[in-house]
């Protein structure tokens, strides 16, 4: 594990900056986990930044959650939001990258909302693969991806 930097000057912010978005993402996310048994395994949640996604599964599922997160900065959020007994008691912080926290034997569920851009495409291909061994097929994998701009033409700055 390394000193995760991506997010070193925008940490301080990134909970109210990502805030707006999941008004939409979360009955989305939980209309995704409905077929989710809390017996079926932990909740696996690839870059769980400030928890906002966290907060969802919690809310919607009855499983343990392992939230994994890179940046030390967003995990302490992160901690700071769960030190209610009960919601701490759900979850297991791994201090690390996607492609690094042990797998368990059994994952219910695989949730990544913001975050496959950050790994390159040998790193998506190894976690992918490792989670497909990991666990029954069938589960619901869940993420987000920014969608592709458009092309569009620019005018030459040449005189």
């Amino acid at each position: 594990m390394g000193d995760y930097q991506e997010y070193a000057a925008s940490a301080e912010y990134l909970h109210l900056l990502s805030g707006p978005a999941w008004p939409a993402l979360r009955p989305r996310l939980s209309a995704a986990l409905s077929g989710v048994t809390a017996n079926a395994g932990p909740v696996l949640e690839l870059g769980a930044g400030t928890g906002l996604g966290t907060d969802v599964l919690l809310d919607t599922l009855g499983n343990e959650v392992l939230a994994v997160e890179p940046s030390a900065a967003l995990r302490g959020v992160l901690l700071a939001r769960l030190v209610d007994g009960e919601r701490a008691g759900r979850v297991t912080v791994f201090p690390g990258g996607a492609t690094e926290v042990p797998l368990p034997d059994r994952i219910a569920a695989v949730v990544g909302m913001h975050m496959v851009g950050h790994l390159a495409p040998p790193e998506r291909k190894r976690l992918w693969a490792a989670v497909r061994n990991g666990s029954r097929p069938a589960r619901p994998w869940c993420s987000t991806c920014s969608p592709r701009p458009r092309p569009s033409r620019c005018r030459s700055s040449r005189g």
